[in-house]
């Protein structure tokens, strides 16, 4: 509930972005609110953002995450951007790319970390961000 709380009020200061950490060995990971249900998904605990009139972007923060957490959580929390961290391929990133639009999220971004300009040349064509 404090991280709820913190994310609202970020999100309330008229920022660009936010980032909402997805990766669980952050200290900053955003867990979702359990079902406890086997067929029913987890949800986002939808009290961290404001109802009306936002317009900070929400970009997820994923590093080496299965694609269902990645889709599920671009439809439960919203997200405008998808930042990868991790050794994410170029055919992982098309692929996620390619569920995502145009019936989830049709607005979608990519941005990829990369650790160099040599590893960036490969990602040129799969993300509209590059962070070196």
């Amino acid at each position: 509930m404090i991280k709820a709380k913190i994310i609202h009020d970020m999100s309330e200061l008229q920022h660009d972005m936010i980032e909402l950490v997805f990766d669980k060995d952050s200290p900053d990971y955003i867990s979702q609110l359990p079902s406890y249900a086997g067929i029913i998904p987890d949800r986002a605990d939808k009290t961290a953002f404001p109802l009306h009139g936002a317009t900070v972007k929400r970009v997820g923060v994923f590093v080496d995450d299965m694609p269902q957490n990645i889709v599920m959580r671009v439809y439960n929390y919203d997200l405008d951007y998808i930042k990868f961290c991790g050794n994410e391929s170029v055919t992982y990133i098309e692929n996620i790319r390619h569920t995502l639009i145009p019936d989830i999220a049709p607005a979608i971004k990519i941005i990829k970390c990369v650790p160099s300009l040599d590893a960036a040349s490969e990602y040129m064509e799969c993300a509209d961000v590059l962070l070196i």
